[in-house]
């Protein structure tokens, strides 16, 4: 399966945003590097300052295609659409798959999903089976490299596929569409960051809003009972990490429903109630347990940052040593391919 991997006429290009986090970047790339894949990458770097050069990619990832282009810096969460849709407008591929750089691909679920596409005109997205991991230790600022620990699956009980021939009842479902890590045909992927950009979205959860409606509007969606991407689940001070803080209004939301309605057409009367009628997201975070998990969860977050800048002082010189070890990373990738 590998050899037909590397062999095969790739049909999708692996869309990578990058944000800082450098070290992750370097483990994501040097994986894929060491396999010789055919899949290119597209880096859209929206860090403060650029992460890499052209030169210096082409010459340590010497087995993989890379286009690195870097955009404005993400200081919102519109310019960082903005960034996924110029992104996308670049890309030449028929399908792209969304990776953060913490998180590992499955190859074999990328041909698979890629030759149902090919055959499947009224679907636009497949997606697979998410599990969790962890890397444990507590001596840097940045656990790209530890212990790895396997967590289990990401979204329990919601896979399915979402094959109905009804609009309201694929809407219906919106809950099983798991879009963040589905293979997409390319049309559909730019829809999304595109009116994501124009309705100036202004946290994570609103562009979700997107994800989980924009392609159930236009198609189906195909789940495949096989692992599509393991997820890192408690990388350092993670966007993640931020969710606790998050806060929608029913004004907000309403705002999204009412912005979905003109730029899609919406007509149907039964349509419009059921998407007023979801609310999604809306009063999250906003009980009082969920108010006191988010002053005890800051404090927390607070408290480790310090912990972790003390230890990286007192382990520096051995962790020096450690980190000039080119291999690293072989026990990570190691643990990876076993879930491959």
């Amino acid at each position: 399966m590998v050899n037909l991997i590397n062999k095969h006429k790739p049909k999708t290009t692996i869309l990578v945003p990058l944000y800082e986090r450098k070290e992750f970047s370097l483990r994501l790339l040097e994986y894929y590097n060491q396999k010789k894949i055919c899949y290119p990458f597209f880096l859209a770097d929206g860090s403060k300052k650029p992460q890499f050069t052209k030169g210096f990619l082409k010459k340590k990832y010497r087995f993989i295609k890379i286009k690195y282009k870097k955009f404005p810096h993400d200081k919102n969460f519109s310019f960082f659409a903005k960034k996924m849709a110029d992104s996308i407008k670049l890309i030449k591929t028929n399908y792209i798959i969304m990776l953060t750089n913490d998180d590992f691909l499955n190859l074999r679920f990328l041909l698979k999903a890629e030759r149902y596409l090919d055959n499947k005109k009224y679907f636009n997205f497949v997606g697979g089976l998410v599990y969790d991991f962890k890397i444990l230790q507590l001596f840097t600022v940045s656990n790209d490299f530890g212990l790895f620990r396997f967590v289990g699956k990401h979204y329990s009980g919601l896979y399915r596929d979402i094959k109905f021939n009804s609009v309201i009842r694929r809407i219906k479902n919106f809950n099983s569409a798991l879009s963040l890590e589905c293979l997409f045909k390319k049309k559909t992927l730019l829809n999304i960051w595109d009116l994501a950009y124009k309705f100036r979205v202004q946290n994570s959860l609103e562009y979700i809003w997107f994800f989980l409606i924009i392609p159930l509007l236009e198609g189906k969606k195909k789940f495949l009972k096989m692992p599509s991407v393991l997820r890192q689940s408690n990388t350092f001070f993670s966007e993640g990490q931020l969710l606790p803080n998050l806060e929608i209004d029913l004004e907000r939301y309403n705002n999204f429903v009412n912005f979905l309605i003109k730029e899609k057409n919406i007509k149907e009367k039964k349509l419009i109630k059921l998407l007023k009628d979801l609310k999604i997201f809306v009063g999250i975070n906003q009980s009082i347990k969920e108010k006191i998990y988010k002053i005890v969860f800051t404090t927390y977050i607070r408290i480790k940052k310090i912990f972790l800048k003390i230890n990286s002082y007192l382990f520096h010189y051995i962790l020096l040593l450690f980190l000039q070890n080119k291999k690293k990373y072989f026990k990570i990738y190691k643990s990876i391919d076993n879930y491959f």
